[in-house]
């Protein structure tokens, strides 16, 4: 059976002989070690590279990395980017060492050659020829890598060196093949010529074979002619129709065949690793979950960045689910800051942001103060971190990003993470916010013609709705903390782009482009930053036809410490409602917020919920009055519950205030309102059913010390007999009528009141088949009026008795008795339960 090793190199090599690319192969590599139950090995492999980045960087201990034949591929090939980072080296000695380091241990070759082609600047020139001497001692498997390391030097002088060794047949084959594939990156026709000849070796050659398909692989590679493949016969008719082209017109004919040889290549790759993660997925989805931290740690050190990227979005998802990384892998994260693949950056930069990474967010801070980057994803993940972990040295690059449109909502919403942290002080940084201000500010000509159309009155009423508290005092337009505003996500890679410049002679009249909504965050932020004009702004914007700019103008707007009435005067929109019933919950204070909202019942059973609550927390902090308008706004609901639990707060609150008020002006006026939700709640208990109740709160103290106003006197009387006669004590009800009617002769409002519940109780008799009950009560009202019984009470009483002729028919209600001065509306609260 094959060792772990046997088997790599088993399937190293039969990659390497297919027209795979060297990146996939890498990826299919490791799964294929995986499932062959490599896995301690390989995790004793990743543990050496992850061990040896973290060395000190000298260029002995890069030299030890790079020559140690046990470490990982890409991490000899770290090691070697950065010996050619080294400040303190000249070339003449970078070159010394890499030819040492290339006699010593010829693998090395493999990763000089990959950061050589790697370089951003130009390689050491001397290096070059000392690779070219130093390929026929290396390895079959480094030639790809070589040659692109030589291709670095094809448009210089070692170009006539490939050649020569290219076209010498005593040289050694991989010397050769390696000379030739360098070649390759210079698709002159120079260089055509001389791939042809070796295409076509004279006969007996020793290599001609090997020569050969070399020579054919690079011209397929260099022209992008796939389809002649080792056709000797069409590659010469190839030539002869191409050798006699210009210069330029061979140089165009290369580049379009390239070009679509370039598209077909990429489509099967991208094919090829679609295929290789929808195979790791498979992987993944069937290894114990024990084993799962490791195989995304093996899967976050692939070659290829869409392996690597899916092992960060898995990870991410374990943190959905409750399960952090191991530090091993949170450790690996960070250095993946550096990932080559921006779509590898993003995907580290958020998932460190929801480990709270305190080391990533400074990390982030430092590159946005730097500058370097430009790919539009990536600084959209940095602000997204900042966004969550705000750090104070990442403000001022931020206000900058705050003009880049791709940037904005995610820039705004990091500087307001910013403010609302403390992160910058008023007078420390008075500076900095008077340049994010007129940042800001700068913006908005842009965004203010994207407001709708409002009728004239909505600024002046939303001007004054900023300081008006008719309760409490409330005049502050300083906002308070806000959440945070839900962060995008994406993984646009797209670079910067400067601003474009304006033509001098323009064809024609450009319309004006429309008016760019105004981001949510912006919004936030104006409201953290602005001053009142700002604030009159962010007003026009509840009006807004864009339901999110609506919703953002809201949140901001209720967040702060600024009255709620202007958005309580809108909370029947179904965008704005919602959040100013949460706000109104937290802090309302106000009366017309509060008898705002009464007008404006949601329809939802959840959205009822919560504006009941909210309701229930105003009600403990508004004055009785308040209460008792909303009372009487709500009487059209039929929700007495609600209204009771409200006058109930209100009843509390004013009696733990009691021998507050000093002068008699105030104890009188706290006396009346005690009365009147006193009356209110015997009501409404009266309608409910609940007598006993109800007569605890008439016979209380604050009522039956008075003084009482005449129209207390009566609601209190008509609610003490409407509750004595649905409790059946027919002749205690009647001697108390009687009593009332004595103690105020000549009161017809007390009258009709009185007997409007009289009748009103014989009726429900009638109804409850109580013929005989409905005939005591008819009789008792005729002796109780004497003869002059008032012009509405008589009617009624005609009507029941009426009914009570019809014997077995059951009479009509007496709809022509109401009471419209009755608290509520509709059939009157004192209405008795019918009671059988």
């Amino acid at each position: 059976m094959w060792s772990c090793g046997g088997r790599a190199r088993a399937v190293r090599g039969s990659i390497n002989g297919g027209a795979i690319n060297g990146r996939v192969a890498i990826g299919a590599l490791v799964v294929m070690l995986v499932v062959m139950g490599c896995g301690d090995a390989m995790g004793q492999a990743v543990g050496h590279s992850t061990a040896a980045q973290h060395q000190p960087v000298s260029m002995a201990s890069l030299l030890a990395i790079l020559t140690d034949a046990k470490v990982e591929t890409p991490s000899r090939t770290q090691a070697a980017k950065q010996l050619f980072a080294l400040d303190d080296v000249t070339d003449a000695e970078l070159v010394s060492v890499l030819d040492q380091a290339m006699l010593d241990e010829p693998s090395s070759m493999g990763p000089i050659s990959q950061a050589i082609a790697g370089l951003v600047q130009s390689p050491p020139v001397n290096l070059g020829p000392v690779l070219l001497d130093a390929v026929a001692h290396g390895d079959e498997s480094d030639l790809d890598d070589i040659a692109a390391a030589l291709g670095r030097y094809a448009g210089g002088t070692l170009l006539w060196q490939m050649e020569s060794i290219a076209i010498d047949s005593q040289a050694p084959s991989l010397q050769r093949r390696a000379a030739i594939a360098g070649l390759g990156y210079r698709p002159t026709k120079a260089v055509a010529s001389v791939l042809m000849r070796l295409a076509d070796p004279p006969a007996g050659e020793r290599q001609a074979d090997a020569i050969r398909q070399a020579a054919l692989q690079v011209l397929v590679q260099m022209t992008g002619r796939i389809d002649l493949g080792e056709d000797l016969g069409l590659w010469r008719q190839w030539w002869n129709q191409h050798r006699n082209l210009r210069d330029e017109q061979w140089l165009t004919r290369m580049v379009e065949n390239v070009a679509r040889r370039t598209a077909a290549l990429e489509a099967r790759q991208r094919h090829m690793v679609d295929r290789l993660i929808s195979a790791q997925r498979s992987l993944y989805r069937t290894t114990p979950d024990e084993h799962r931290p490791g195989l995304l740690e093996h899967f976050l050190e692939d070659a290829i960045p869409d392996v690597r990227a899916q092992a960060v979005e898995l990870a991410h998802r374990r943190l959905g689910d409750g399960v952090s990384p191991t530090p091993m892998f949170e450790a690996a994260l960070l250095s993946h800051l550096n990932d080559e693949s921006p779509m590898v950056v993003e995907r580290v930069v958020l998932l460190l942001r929801d480990l709270k990474n305190e080391s990533a967010a400074d990390d982030v801070a430092a590159r946005l103060r730097m500058g370097h980057e430009t790919r539009l994803g990536v600084l959209r993940a940095y602000l997204q971190m900042m966004a969550r972990l705000p750090r104070r040295g990442a403000v001022e690059p931020m206000i900058d990003l705050l003009t880049e449109p791709g940037l904005r909502s995610e820039a705004a919403a990091a500087l307001a993470a910013a403010i609302e942290a403390g992160l910058l002080d008023g007078e420390t940084d008075a500076g900095t916010m008077t340049e994010l201000t007129s940042q800001v500010r700068g913006l908005l000509p842009e965004l203010v013609g994207h407001t709708a159309s409002v009728t004239p009155n909505v600024t002046a009423g939303v001007t004054a709705g900023v300081t008006a508290d008719l309760t409490a005092g409330v005049a502050t337009t300083q906002p308070s903390a806000a959440g945070g505003d839900p962060a995008s996500s994406g993984t646009d890679s797209a670079i910067l782009t400067l601003p474009a410049t304006t033509p001098t002679k323009p064809i024609a009249p450009t319309p004006p482009a429309p008016p760019t909504p105004p981001a949510p965050s912006v919004i936030k932020l104006l409201g953290l930053i602005g001053d009142e004009a700002d604030w009159v702004q962010i007003g026009t914007w509840l009006d807004d036809d864009d339901p999110s700019v609506k919703a953002a103008a809201a949140q901001v707007w209720a967040r702060s410490t600024r009255s709620l009435v202007p958005l309580a005067e809108r909370a029947g929109d179904p965008t704005i409602g919602p959040i100013v019933i949460a706000a109104a919950a937290e802090r309302g204070r106000e009366a017309k917020t509060m008898l705002a909202l009464t007008r404006f019942r949601p329809n939802q059973s959840q959205a009822i919920m919560a504006w009941e609550r909210a309701l229930v927390q105003m009600a403990d902090r508004v004055p009785a009055a308040t209460v008792l308008q909303a009372n009487e706004q709500l009487a059209d609901l039929g929700d007495n519950n609600l209204r009771e639990q409200l006058v109930s707060l209100a009843i509390d609150r004013a009696g733990d205030s009691d021998g507050v008020a000093t002068d008699s002006v105030g104890l009188a006026e706290a006396s009346r309102l005690m009365v009147d939700l006193l009356l209110a709640r015997a009501e409404l208990r009266l309608a409910a059913g609940e007598q006993t109740s109800a007569l605890t709160d008439l016979q209380s103290d604050s009522i039956q010390r008075g003084p009482l106003t005449l129209e207390q006197r009566i609601r209190t009387a008509a609610a003490t007999l409407a509750a004595r006669m649905a409790l059946g004590d027919f002749a205690a009800a009647f001697d108390y009528a009687q009593t009332q009617l004595a103690a105020s002769p000549g009161n017809e409002q007390l009258a009709e009141r009185l007997g409007v519940v009289l009748i009103k109780a014989a009726n429900q008799q009638l109804v409850a088949q109580q013929q005989d009950r409905a005939r005591q009560i008819a009789e008792a009202v005729r002796m109780l009026f004497a003869g002059k019984i008032p012009v509405r009470v008589a009617e009624g009483l005609m009507a029941v008795e009426q009914g009570i002729a019809k014997t077995g028919a059951t009479p009509q209600a007496v709809k022509s008795i109401t009471v419209d001065d009755e608290p509520g509306s509709g059939e009157s609260p004192l209405t008795p339960a019918a009671q059988p």
